[in-house]
């Protein structure tokens, strides 16, 4: 299999998994983990951090909330997920994250442009 056929599938399997809803958020919403992972990351102010695999925003959101002064862009193939996390961001008025499509393939950013990648 081909990388493209390789994304692709894989792309197909999160689009499917992402189509079950409260399945994939059950996955994807352990308070725990979450906690652990934040607690552990050195955050400070006006820094530009990407999600790369973005999914749910599970790890963007919650620091996003937590700090207003970083930037943060979730990147991902699944456009369907990225539609809900952008229309999450405009209903709770999450101003500085921002969420784009990524084919897998052609990294959208220039080298160094983030001081954090989740």
């Amino acid at each position: 299999m081909d990388i493209e056929n390789s994304i692709m599938a894989t792309k197909q399997g999160f689009e499917d998994s992402f189509s079950l809803g409260d399945y994939y958020n059950k996955q994807t919403q352990d308070e725990h983990h979450l906690k652990n992972i934040l607690d552990f990351l050195p955050f400070s102010a006006d820094m530009k951090i990407l999600d790369l695999g973005t999914g749910s925003g599970y790890l963007s959101f919650p620091i996003a909330k937590k700090y207003p002064n970083i930037s943060i862009i979730g990147l991902d193939i699944v456009e369907k997920a990225l539609e809900v996390n952008r229309f999450k961001a405009n209903e709770e008025n999450v101003q500085n994250i921002s969420f784009i499509t990524y084919d897998g393939v052609n990294f959208p950013f220039a080298d160094n442009e983030f001081d954090m990648v989740i």
